[in-house]
C-alpha cells in the first residue's frame, strides 16, 4: 500500500472503529493535557481535522494511524 495519503482515502476505518479510535485519541490528548490545536499543529493537521477524527465523523486511514504512533 502506497503511504501517499490521497491514495489510503478508500481503505478507511468503518465508522464504529473509528468511533472508538476517536474516543481513545480524546482521552489520551486529554491524559497528556494537551490541546486539541497543539496537537494538530504538531501533526501539520488542520484544528478540524483532528476534531472529526476525534469524534469519529472522519473515517481514518492506515496512513494517519501511523503519524499518531
Amino acid at each position: 500500500m502506497e503511504t501517499d495519503e490521497k491514495n489510503v482515502s478508500t481503505s478507511r476505518l468503518s465508522t464504529a472503529h473509528s468511533r472508538e479510535l476517536g474516543e481513545e485519541l480524546r482521552r489520551v490528548r486529554h491524559r497528556a493535557r494537551m490541546s486539541s490545536g497543539v496537537v494538530a499543529k504538531d501533526l501539520g493537521w488542520s484544528l478540524g481535522k483532528l476534531s472529526k477524527l476525534e469524534t469519529g465523523s472522519r473515517g481514518t486511514s492506515p496512513w494517519e494511524i501511523g503519524t499518531l504512533a
